[in-house]
Formats: C-alpha cells, sequence, structure tokens
C-alpha cells in the first residue's frame, strides 16, 4: 500500500497562471499590419456569398475568442464598411496592385482606425495607393459607383425626384439605441462616460423620443 505522501498530489491549475485569457478588452488590441489581415480574412468569406455577412463575421469571432471588445468592434465595422460601400470601393480599388481583399480591407478601416493608426501597417506602395484614394472626387464618379448601387435600383432612382438625401440615408450605419436602466445609473452619468470616452468618435447623443 503506497503511502499517501509517496506521489506529490496534482495542484489545481491557477486562474492566474495564464492572464493572456482574462477578459480584457483592451490588452488584447492588436496593431495595424494584423488588423488589416483580419478584416481581409473575414472578406475573403463574406465576399464568396454562400452565407449571410453576419452569419460569417460571428462564425469568425468564435473562433477567435481572445479578440477584445476593441478588436471585435473594428473588424466589425470595417466589415460592413466595405459591404456598404462595395461597388465604390471596389472601383477605387482597381488602382492598386496586390490582393484585391487586402485593398478592400484597407479602404474599409480607413473609416475605422485614425489614419496614422492604419498607415503603420501598411507596405510598400500602399501608403502612396491610400494618399491617391483620399484625393478622389467622389463626386465626379458616377452615382450608381458613387452610392455602390446596383443599376436596376439606380435606374428607379433616377426616376424619383430628390432621391439623393434617400440613397445617402440608406448607405449610414443603423442607430443603435441603448436604454439605461434608472435603479442602476442615469441617462446623464451614461452619456458622460460616452462622451469621455472611445464612444465619442460615434457622436452620441440623447434620443428625443423616449426620456
Amino acid at each position: 500500500m503506497k503511502s499517501p505522501s509517496s506521489k506529490p498530489a496534482r495542484r489545481a491549475p491557477s486562474r492566474t497562471a495564464r492572464p493572456e485569457l482574462r477578459s480584457d478588452p483592451e490588452r488584447t488590441y492588436v496593431p495595424a499590419i494584423a488588423r488589416i489581415e483580419q478584416v481581409r480574412d473575414v472578406l475573403g468569406e463574406v465576399l464568396q456569398w454562400q452565407y449571410p455577412a453576419d452569419q460569417v463575421l460571428s462564425r469568425w469571432m468564435r473562433a477567435h475568442p481572445k479578440l477584445g471588445m476593441r478588436d471585435r468592434a473594428e473588424v466589425t465595422e470595417a466589415v460592413f464598411n466595405v459591404l456598404r460601400h462595395l461597388r465604390r470601393y471596389r472601383s477605387l480599388a482597381e488602382s492598386g496592385s496586390g490582393p484585391a481583399a487586402r485593398r478592400l480591407a484597407i479602404l474599409g478601416l480607413q473609416a475605422v482606425m485614425p489614419a496614422e493608426t492604419l498607415q503603420a501597417g501598411l507596405e510598400g506602395n500602399e501608403e502612396a495607393w491610400l494618399e491617391r484614394i483620399r484625393r478622389v472626387d467622389l463626386q465626379a464618379l458616377p452615382r450608381a459607383v458613387r452610392e455602390s448601387l446596383p443599376d436596376w435600383l439606380e435606374e428607379r432612382f433616377a426616376a424619383l425626384p430628390e432621391s439623393d438625401g434617400l440613397i445617402a440615408a440608406l448607405n449610414q450605419p443603423a442607430p443603435l439605441d441603448i436604454r439605461v436602466n434608472p435603479l442602476k445609473t442615469t441617462r446623464e452619468a451614461v452619456m458622460a462616460d460616452f462622451v469621455a470616452g472611445p464612444a465619442a468618435r460615434h457622436e452620441p447623443r440623447v434620443t428625443p423620443y423616449s426620456p
């Protein structure tokens, strides 16, 4: 019969032994060079049009569980920015070189990341190419390309008076409404946090519909 002390007891794994798995929305933020590849990777799947974009994105997020909230938000915003302006971005991307999905990822991220942050992830002549893109007069492009409309829809809009405003509105991201639990905080306190934090770039404002 072995003595209980003859074999060292197996210690339970420490919850603090692997800090890289802690939930920290800022810790896992990656540089632009990796962010471009992440968006390119998602777009490579989404643009096959086999499944709805949100399903593809959700599956991709589950496959990358270590990403923080900020990472997930930037990838999501960039992907849907590309989808929203796909025809325009494809037209602009024709002037560049290299993989088309990478150029689309860069164009999608320029609306999400600060210019100086994105610049750090560019390769070769991509910086000069992106600078040329920024100087393009979008108003000189055909409206169907500028607003990423299919030709059949552009024909129908052309028959409507003052349709530019409607098209511009349809190309905007849907607003996000947040309800505040008055038992825990106040609307003013939440708004103050938004204005002082990263959410400020989304220009949060108090809804006029439901105080």
